[in-house]
């Protein structure tokens, strides 16, 4: 009986300079989407709360085609195509 642990990819955006880390989370402990995570930026060189993306393309289509946007989608729809764009 092994005993590995089952882990899955996300993506976290830093809001400042829009890059993108990746991370390993355990499965049952995953966050919802859009969690921020207060992490070292390596690129800033500070501590920034970074906005944690489970799926970043599904985010992505979801937020483009959506008609009406709040102001707070309109952010994340911004952050996330620039975040792509550096890739």
């Amino acid at each position: 009986m092994s005993n590995k642990i089952t882990t899955i990819r996300t993506d976290l955006i830093c809001p400042q300079c829009y890059n993108i880390t990746t991370i390993q989370r355990i499965k049952g402990r995953k966050n919802s989407n859009l969690h921020k995570k207060k992490l070292y930026c390596y690129i800033c060189k500070e501590e920034v709360n970074q906005i944690e993306v489970n799926d970043i393309d599904f985010l992505l289509k979801k937020l483009e085609f959506l008609d009406q946007r709040t102001s707070k989608q309109e952010q994340m729809y911004y952050l996330v195509k620039r975040a792509k764009r550096r890739k």
